[in-house]
C-alpha cells in the first residue's frame, strides 16, 4: 500500500475517534441516563451499557465486553450489530467510514448531553391490510384481538426507511406499536417488520424481520394498554407477546395494565404502577386534580414513589399492587425476574411470576394452542423467524388440478433457480413490483414438494438477487448473519407460498451468475485491502 493511502486511512481513523461518544450514542438511538460521572445506556432492550464521557469510551457488561472500547467500537455495535471482540474487529473499517460520513461534535471531556425529545414522525397508512395479515396469518393472533388493538390506537401500519451500505435506500412495511399517554399522545414505541429481509446486514434485521425501538423512546418503548380500573401490572418483554397474552386470556383479564417495554426496563414498570396508584380511590385530592403532573412528579422522585407505593399496598387488599412478570420462559427472562426481585426485596410478596408453559414466549404458546384447537395458523418464532410456517406434520400434497391451474408449478423437472415477485411501496406510497431470483442449494423438483396447510414450503438457498427497477442487489448466504451450515456450505432458509414460485428465464439466470461473480471479485478485493491494513497496523 502506498504511503499516501496509508496516511489517508490513519487520518480517517483519527477523525472517527474524535467524535463525541455521547452524541454518537444518541445519534444511533441509544437512551442515556446519568449515573454519577458515567451514563447508563439502553439500546434495543439491552440496558447494560456504561458510557464514560471523560475518556470517550464504553463497556457492554451484558456481553462480557468489559475492556474500555472506543467510539468506533460503539458504531460497530449500534450500526452493524457486533456482539463479540471478533465482530468488533471485523467491522472496524466500516465503522470508521460511517463516523466520517456524519456531522457530530468532537469529544470534549466533561460535556453533558442534552436529552433528546421523542418525536413520532410516521405517516400511518389508511389501509392496514398487510399489518393485519401479518399478525393474523404469521403470528396466529385472532382478528377480534387485532381489531381491538387497532381501535385502541396502539398499533398501526407504516413505512420504514432502510438505508443500505452503498447509500441507497428502500421502504418496507412495518407494524408500529405505540405507547400513549393519558391524552392519546404517542410518547414512544417500536416497529416490527412485516416482510422478511435477511439480506440486510446489521442488527436491525438480525432475525430476518426488522425489529427496532423508535429513537429516543427510552422507557416508553414498546406497548402499553390499560383494562378497567387497574389494580396490578402485567410485565411482558415484547409487544407481539403482549398482544398474544391478551388474545389467550382476554376473557379473564380485568383491572390490569399490560406493559411490553422491549426488554427489561424497571422504570417502565414503576411508571405503570404509578398509574395504578393514581387510579386508586386512595389518591390524595392534590394528585387527583392533576394526574399528569402527579405521574411525572412520582417518576422524577423515586423515593417519593416508593413511599407512596408502600402506603398504597398497606391500605389495599392482598391482590392489589402486584408486579406480575409474564416474561419469556428462558434463562434471560428468569434472570431479569430475579434481578427485579433482588432490587426490590422489601416487597417481594408483591412480585408474582406467570411464564408460558408451552413454548418459549406467549406468541409460541398462542400458536401451539391454535394448533391444538385445529386453527390453521403458520408459525413464526421471535428469535428465529426464518423458520416460520413449519408445521410439517400438517402437510398436504398439491393436487393434479392445482398443478394445471397454477402455471408456476407446471414444470416437473428439477431446477437450481426459482423466481418470486414481491410488491413494495415507494416513498410516495405507490406500489411497485420487485423480482427475486434464488439459487437453491441443490436441484429441486418444486412440483413434488409438500406444503403445510397454508400452502407454504421452506427451501434453503445459496444466494438471492433482488431486481428493483434500476437497482439490482445480490446477497450471498455465507455473508448473512442468519446463515447456517449445510453439507459443507452456508445457506439461508426461506419460506415461500408455493403458488408464487416461478421459474426464471435463461437471461435472468445469467444475470444472477454475473452478479455472483462480481460479488466474489469485490469480496476478494476487500479482503486484500483489509489484509494490507492489518499488516500495516501490526508493523506499527
Amino acid at each position: 500500500m502506498s504511503e499516501d493511502k496509508h496516511d489517508a486511512r490513519k487520518k480517517l481513523q483519527i477523525n472517527a475517534k474524535k467524535k463525541d461518544i455521547l452524541e454518537v450514542a444518541q445519534a444511533f438511538g441509544m437512551s442515556l441516563n446519568k449515573n454519577g460521572s458515567s451514563y447508563q445506556g439502553e439500546f434495543q432492550g439491552h440496558d447494560t451499557f456504561t458510557i464514560y464521557p471523560g475518556t470517550n469510551t464504553f463497556l457492554w457488561h451484558g456481553r462480557g465486553l468489559n475492556k474500555a472500547m472506543s467510539v468506533v467500537d460503539l458504531v460497530s455495535v449500534l450500526k452493524f450489530g457486533a456482539t463479540t471482540q471478533e465482530e468488533l474487529d471485523a467491522n472496524f473499517h466500516k465503522s470508521v467510514v460511517e463516523l466520517n460520513k456524519i456531522e457530530l461534535s468532537e469529544f470534549v471531556p466533561g460535556k453533558i448531553p442534552e436529552k433528546k425529545e421523542f418525536k413520532y414522525f410516521f405517516e400511518e397508512s389508511s389501509d392496514a391490510t398487510r399489518a393485519i395479515e401479518y399478525l393474523e396469518n404469521e403470528r396466529g393472533i385472532s382478528r377480534e384481538t387485532i381489531d381491538h388493538f387497532i381501535n385502541l390506537g396502539v398499533i398501526a401500519q407504516a413505512e420504514w426507511r432502510n438505508e443500505l451500505e452503498d447509500g441507497s435506500y428502500f421502504f418496507e412495511p412495518v407494524v408500529i406499536f405505540k405507547n400513549l399517554d393519558s391524552n392519546g399522545r404517542v410518547i414512544g414505541g417500536s416497529a416490527q417488520g412485516i416482510e422478511a429481509h435477511p439480506e440486510i446486514p446489521g442488527h436491525t434485521h438480525k432475525s430476518g424481520h426488522l425489529k427496532r425501538v423508535l429513537s429516543n423512546s427510552g422507557s416508553n418503548s414498546g406497548l402499553k394498554i390499560s383494562i378497567g380500573t387497574p389494580k396490578n401490572v402485567v410485565l411482558i418483554e415484547a409487544p407481539i407477546d403482549l398482544i398474544s397474552y391478551y388474545d389467550l386470556y382476554k376473557d379473564r383479564i380485568k383491572d390490569t395494565i399490560l406493559v411490553a417495554a422491549d426488554g427489561y426496563k424497571p422504570e417502565a414498570y414503576w411508571k405503570a404502577m404509578a398509574e395504578v396508584m393514581l387510579a386508586s380511590p386512595l389518591l390524595s385530592e392534590e394528585m387527583k386534580s392533576n394526574k399528569e403532573w402527579a405521574l411525572k412528579h412520582l417518576i422524577e422522585h423515586p423515593d417519593q414513589l416508593l413511599n407512596n407505593y408502600q402506603s398504597f399496598i398497606d391500605n389495599s387488599d392482598n391482590q392489589t399492587g402486584q408486579f406480575i412478570f409474564a416474561f419469556d420462559n428462558d434463562i434471560q427472562g428468569r434472570n431479569f425476574i430475579e434481578k427485579f426481585k433482588k432490587e426490590n426485596a422489601s416487597f417481594s410478596q408483591k412480585i408474582k411470576v406467570e411464564l408460558p408453559t408451552k413454548g418459549k414466549d406467549w406468541n409460541e404458546q398462542l400458536q401451539l394452542e391454535n394448533k391444538k384447537d385445529g386453527i390453521s395458523q403458520s408459525k413464526s418464532e421471535e428469535i428465529e423467524p426464518n423458520k416460520h410456517d413449519t408445521f410439517s406434520n400438517f402437510s398436504e400434497t398439491v393436487s393434479d388440478s392445482e398443478k394445471k391451474s397454477n402455471p408456476s408449478i407446471r414444470n416437473e423437472s428439477p431446477t437450481q433457480f426459482i423466481k418470486v415477485f414481491l410488491t413494495r411501496e415507494d416513498k410516495k406510497g405507490k406500489p411497485r413490483q420487485v423480482t427475486q431470483i434464488f439459487e437453491l442449494d441443490e436441484p429441486t423438483n418444486i412440483s413434488e414438494l409438500k406444503t403445510d396447510l397454508s400452502g407454504r414450503l421452506s427451501l434453503d438457498v445459496l444466494g438471492v438477487l433482488t431486481l428493483d427497477k434500476k437497482k439490482e442487489d445480490y446477497q450471498d448466504a455465507k455473508y448473512a448473519l442468519e446463515k447456517k451450515l449445510k453439507k459443507y456450505h452456508f445457506v439461508l432458509s426461506y419460506n415461500f407460498a408455493k403458488e408464487h414460485i416461478e421459474y426464471p428465464s435463461p437471461e435472468e439466470i445469467q444475470k444472477f451468475k454475473k452478479h455472483k461473480k462480481l460479488r466474489e471479485a469485490e469480496d476478494l478485493a476487500l479482503f486484500n485491502i483489509q489484509n494490507d491494513g492489518s499488516q500495516i497496523e501490526a508493523s506499527q
